[in-house]
């Protein structure tokens, strides 16, 4: 995904991409993750990677919906079950979303 974040976008090899490419892209990878869990509810990894396929994407749009943050805030909770021993970092993350 830091491939795609515009802070660091230039030093990766695609520096040349549009916004609309950059979300385009962020979308599928987004719904192919959404695919995966389906069949992987109990894998941090796969929220993982929705926070931070969400949050590059709304870094490219200039702002972060509602709706993406009440998802966010969904999966954090999936998070703290499934990585309790990291609970301050999801408060933290959850923090920063206000």
């Amino acid at each position: 995904m830091c491939t795609f974040d515009p802070d660091i976008a230039k030093k990766t090899m695609a520096p040349n991409l549009s916004q609309a490419d950059r979300l385009a892209y962020i979308a599928g990878e987004r719904e192919f993750i959404l695919d995966l869990l389906e069949d992987a509810k109990d894998c941090k990894w796969v929220y993982q990677a929705l926070i931070e396929c969400t949050l590059v994407a709304a870094k490219v749009a200039g702002s972060l919906s509602l709706e993406a943050k009440r998802q966010i805030q969904n999966w954090l909770v999936e998070l703290r079950r499934l990585d309790p021993l990291r609970k301050g970092r999801w408060d933290n993350l959850e923090e920063s979303l206000q």
